[in-house]
């Protein structure tokens, strides 16, 4: 007997449970702020949930108020603690690091101001996670998952749409202007194009088990983006502690800091360049494309199920 295709709704399903699934068993590590990297795999968990209800959204008949707009907005709820504990990581490793042991003094100073900030920062995140706002999107979310309602589309196999649930993304990703701009003088537009690589990668994470072939290559190529970026931000960052004067140090010690910073801001760029320019070539875009592309047999039949 041959076994049905997997369908467009069967799949989405399966993705959107298991961001869900994730989300809830975090909640409780989140507010008991033990350590750090529950609240940072709660906020990636968000993202994927986003990029699932976005990629997907043509085929999901979704309960009022769930929308991928909302769940942004939950994560951006979020960020402002998230941030302080990334730059307070930065302040005990990098910074300390060019800065060195004579400025240990101003650096317990801005360790200091940052950790109550933090934990005012924290006190409203953890409202905010018990708040109705948040339980409410995560009950009508559960309740989706228990009985999902898809659009009649959604009933097609997922083998046939994988193309076009993930080009219009890359086109979009391989269009952005930041990839052609100085990523020292244009920080804005290059954290925009660090967030477009991050949201493709999830997409393509999303159906990798779809594809022709393996995508982990190309995975790791953006990945690999993805943090000099991430890198090239957390300096813009320290830089601007130093020019506003955030950290009391003198005018030799500022000038010194911020050369040392802006040799790794140089060092990076030139990172970037390389594997900005292998991931553009029209070579590599081609064999991303024929690597997505679906098999025509591969069908695979899985069942709905639900977790509460």
């Amino acid at each position: 007997m041959q076994l049905a295709p997997l369908t467009i709704g069967e799949f989405s399903h399966s993705l959107i449970q298991a961001q869900l699934h994730r989300i809830v068993s975090l909640q409780v590590n989140v507010i008991e702020d033990r350590d750090i990297e529950p609240l940072h795999q709660l906020r990636v968990s968000l993202r994927r949930l986003r990029c699932v209800l976005l990629q997907f959204e043509p085929f999901l008949d979704l309960p009022n108020g769930v929308t991928e707009r909302r769940v942004s907005r939950l994560c951006s709820s979020l960020g402002l603690t998230r941030d302080l504990d990334v730059l307070q990581e930065l302040v005990s490793g990098s910074f300390s690091t060019m800065l060195g042991s004579k400025t240990d003094e101003e650096l317990d100073a801005l360790k200091k101001a940052i950790g109550r900030e933090r934990k005012r920062a924290a006190t409203d995140m953890k409202q905010f996670l018990r708040s109705s706002t948040y339980l409410k999107f995560i009950s009508r979310l559960q309740g989706w998952t228990r009985k999902p309602k898809f659009h009649h589309s959604a009933s097609q196999p997922i083998d046939d749409w994988v193309d076009e649930l993930i080009t219009p993304y890359l086109s979009a990703l391989w269009l952005h202007p930041g990839w052609h701009l100085d990523p020292i003088s244009h920080s804005i537009e290059l954290h925009s194009l660090r967030s477009k690589i991050r949201r493709t990668r999830y997409m393509l994470e999303n159906i990798k088990t779809r594809c022709r072939s393996d995508l982990d290559i190309h995975l790791r190529q953006f990945r690999r983006l993805q943090e000099l970026l991430g890198d090239l931000h957390d300096l813009h960052v320290f830089d601007h502690l130093i020019n506003e004067s955030r950290i009391r140090i003198s005018e030799k010690q500022k000038n010194h800091v911020l050369h040392a910073s802006h040799q790794q801001q140089k060092q990076i760029v030139s990172l970037w360049d390389v594997h900005s320019r292998r991931l553009l070539r029209l070579s590599t875009r081609r064999v991303l494309s024929r690597r997505i592309s679906t098999h025509p047999t591969k069908y695979l039949h899985v069942r709905v199920t639900s977790t509460e």
